[in-house]
Parts: structure tokens; C-alpha cells; sequence
């Protein structure tokens, strides 16, 4: 009997997987993860008002995230602590300018007066002010971090060379070989501008001839060789009146110059000139709280994610800090799933190494990995039990053993090159699981 090459075996694994990706899994391409868009904050042009606006309202998160490091034992520094992120300051931000609309404000709306002295601030800066036509300071604030964006994903400038390995798998696997099942909570154009080329579509967004039509089988295009969920949207998505979902820009072949679509009109034009040009309103999920909608193209996508879950077996989180307790619901229930194989979620990230999780006496334990696993569910626990992270916290699912967690503490350009190059990676990955199976039997 032939022996099956490490190629064969990468294939095996990638048909009962799937891949879901965070702000991790762009950052070697140039895109900033969440706490450092906060960062950049500082480097922005901003008025007065608009400075002490955003000081006091990441003051307030710094507070609140300190008191729930304190409440829950943890140093402030802590590489899994709660830190401010920018979702979490888009957030707060739409929760100011819809105050009103709250039901607890006529009691409580005068608990920040610095917020209206803010404001009056800001009126008295722009003399031309009227609330017919101006916006006010905070809805001003939005726009302009919403605008933001493009520099924080890097837009045109994304390096995608650490995803060769993936490429070099897809050639040296069968066509015909299983699709490769990618989710994503990103919004930028990384994967798009490497897998897609004028004569070449390996990667399958839902969008047919510029708008989404969703997903279907490969059989209707022989090149595609990825599904690619964006969960939460992307930069180039735009919704027209009429509730269609269009792409509103992408890459051209020679990654240089953008394609804009407006009004079924196709013109080229370079980077910087494009991006000169305010680029609209992208349809994305951004700080909105609750997450998602239920809406296509999101509620189609989520049942996409939800199906491929309970599908498949093997869940190759990457780059993913785990402090979405939606989407943690998602991957707890597919664990729990029956299947003919045994589940397991494969963590991959190096936040979650040893050095930063566990004390120094526990790293030289003999069961360190076991402790390392146990640690890792304390930090998801703590999340899903969070009440500053989710409205219902005692609706969020809990329970997941150790024996369905795999943690591997790299960056994704280190995984990918190891895992996906000659596919030893995978192969072995495959053999691992199997030895447990047989194991259990």
C-alpha cells in the first residue's frame, strides 16, 4: 500500500476544518489590531473640543477597564486583562449621541455635564453651527474614526507575503481537493488582494458581478479554492437603497491601483489618489455593541458559520483574543456538537503562551500544557461571565473541556509557514488528533 504524502494528509484535515480569523491573523500585513487604533487616536488633527472629547471618554474606559482587571484579579498590564479597544470607544460614542433615546435618561442625563460643556464648546468653535445643518461634536468624532479606517487596515499598502504558504498548499494540492472554509471578524481587503486576480478568482466572497448573491457550490466556479465569510462586513461593502449589497472598490492585478464601482461605472485610479477621495459609509459592523444584525448579508453569513460548526470538527482559531461572547457562544456550541470524530479548537495565538498565563513554578511542571488549557478556559469564562462585554451574561455558554482545546502560541506568519507549506504542518497535526482518538477507543 502507497503511503499518503503530508500533502494528502493536509487535505484530509482541511476537509473537516475550518478557520476563523481575528485581528490577529491581518496584523502582518500592516493592519493595526484593535488596541492600537486606539493608539493612533493621538496622532490624528484634531480641535480642542474634539481632544478633550476623546481624553475624557478614554478616560472613563481606562476606568471601567481597570475596575473589571481589580474585580477579576488581574494586574493591569496583564497580557489577557480588559483593555480599551476602539470598539469600545465607537461604542460609547454612539451610546452619547443617541443618549436621549435611552429610557433611563431623563433620570440620568444630566450625569456628565462635561459632555454638554463639550458640546457647547464645540458650537462656540464652529460660529456657523445649527443643529439643521452641523453635526454635533461626538457625531463629528464618529465620522472622522470611522474615516480612519483605511489607514488602520493599511489600505493599498497590505503585505501579503506571509500568506505565500497557504498559496504554495493550493499548489501543490488537487484541484478538485477540499475548499478551504475561511470566516473572518476582519473588515479589510488582505486575503482578497492575494488570492484574487483578473484571471485567477481562488477566493469566493458571495459577490457576483459586484453584488452579494451568498455562497454556493464550487462546481459553479472551478477556481475557487476558499470561502471567505466576512462576518462583520468589509471596508468595500456599500449598501444601496434598495437593500443591495455592493463592492463598492477592490484591487486590480497589479496591486497598485484600486477599481472603484459607482453607479455601474468601473474607472481606475492610483492609491493615493483614491484614497484622497473620502471613501463613504462601509457597511460594517463597528462598535455597534449587540454585534450583529439580522440582516443579510449578516444573518446568512452567521448561519454559514453556525452550519460549518456543527460540520466540521476541527476549529483553527487564529489571531483571535476571544473577547466576543457571541461569537465565543458559536464555537462553544459547535464543540459541544455530536460528531464522528472528537471536536477540538485549535487556539492560535501568542498571547496565549505560557510565559504570559502561567507563574514560573507552573511552567516547570511536567503538566504545564494541561494547566496552560485549564488557564486558557479561566480567560474565556471570565469573558462569557463578563457584564461589561455581553447585555445577558448568564445566557452565555460556559462549559468546554480541556480535552477539546489545543493551544499553539505563535503568529500567524509563524503557523502559516510552518502548517501550510509543505503541509508537515497539517500532516502531523492530523496524526496528533488521530493518536488521541484511537486513544480514547
Amino acid at each position: 500500500m502507497t503511503s499518503k504524502s503530508d500533502i494528502e494528509i493536509a487535505q484530509e484535515i482541511i476537509g473537516r476544518s475550518l478557520f476563523l480569523f481575528g485581528a490577529g491573523a491581518t496584523k502582518d500585513a500592516g493592519c493595526l489590531i484593535s488596541s492600537e487604533m486606539l493608539h493612533d487616536i493621538q496622532k490624528m488633527d484634531l480641535s480642542d473640543p474634539e481632544k478633550e472629547a476623546l481624553d475624557f471618554l478614554l478616560s472613563a474606559l481606562h476606568y471601567h477597564s481597570s475596575w473589571k482587571n481589580i474585580k477579576e484579579r488581574k494586574k493591569p498590564n496583564e497580557s489577557n486583562g480588559h483593555q480599551p479597544n476602539i470598539e469600545d470607544l465607537m461604542l460609547l460614542i454612539r451610546r452619547i449621541i443617541h443618549r436621549d433615546s435611552y429610557l433611563p435618561y431623563p433620570i440620568t442625563g444630566s450625569w456628565a455635564d462635561k459632555i454638554n460643556f463639550l458640546e457647547i464648546a464645540w458650537k462656540d468653535l464652529n460660529r456657523t453651527w445649527s443643529p439643521e445643518k452641523s453635526k454635533t461634536l461626538f457625531e463629528n468624532l464618529e465620522e472622522k474614526l470611522t474615516a480612519r479606517l483605511s489607514n488602520w487596515l493599511n489600505l493599498g499598502k497590505e503585505d501579503t507575503g506571509y500568506l505565500i504558504p497557504i498559496s504554495d498548499y493550493l499548489k501543490k494540492s488537487e484541484e478538485k481537493g477540499p475548499t478551504l472554509e475561511f470566516f473572518t471578524l476582519n473588515y479589510d481587503l488582505v486575503f482578497e488582494k492575494h488570492f484574487n486576480r483578473q484571471d485567477e478568482t481562488l477566493l469566493n466572497n458571495g459577490f457576483t458581478s459586484g453584488y452579494f448573491e451568498g455562497f454556493v457550490d464550487k462546481t459553479s466556479n472551478t477556481n475557487h479554492r476558499i470561502n471567505y465569510y466576512k462576518l462583520h462586513g468589509s471596508i468595500n461593502w456599500e449598501k444601496e437603497e434598495t437593500g443591495k449589497i455592493k463592492e463598492s472598490f477592490f484591487h486590480t492585478d497589479n496591486n497598485r491601483v484600486f477599481v472603484r464601482i459607482d453607479n455601474d461605472i468601473v474607472e481606475e485610479k492610483e492609491i493615493e489618489e483614491f484614497l484622497s477621495i473620502p471613501l463613504g459609509s462601509a457597511h460594517i459592523i463597528f462598535g455597534q455593541g449587540g454585534k450583529f444584525l439580522t440582516v443579510d448579508p449578516f444573518i446568512s453569513l452567521l448561519y454559514h458559520f453556525k452550519q460549518k460548526l456543527t460540520q466540521k470538527d476541527v476549529f483553527f482559531v487564529i489571531g483571535y483574543s476571544f473577547f466576543d461572547p457571541y461569537i465565543n457562544n458559536m464555537l462553544l456550541e459547535g464543540l459541544s456538537e455530536e460528531s464522528i470524530h472528537s471536536k477540538l479548537m485549535v487556539v492560535v495565538n501568542p498571547q496565549f503562551k505560557k510565559e504570559n498565563m502561567l507563574a514560573v513554578h507552573e511552567r516547570e511542571r511536567e503538566d504545564w500544557e494541561d494547566i496552560l488549557k485549564n488557564r486558557f478556559i479561566d480567560h474565556l469564562q471570565n469573558i462569557q461571565k463578563s457584564t461589561y462585554l455581553s447585555d445577558l451574561p448568564d445566557f452565555n455558554l460556559l462549559e468546554v473541556s480541556p480535552q477539546k482545546i489545543k493551544i499553539i502560541p505563535k503568529y500567524t506568519k509563524e503557523f502559516f509557514l510552518e502548517y501550510f507549506s509543505d503541509g508537515k504542518g497539517l500532516s502531523s497535526l492530523n496524526e496528533e488528533i488521530e493518536q488521541k482518538e484511537d486513544d480514547v477507543f
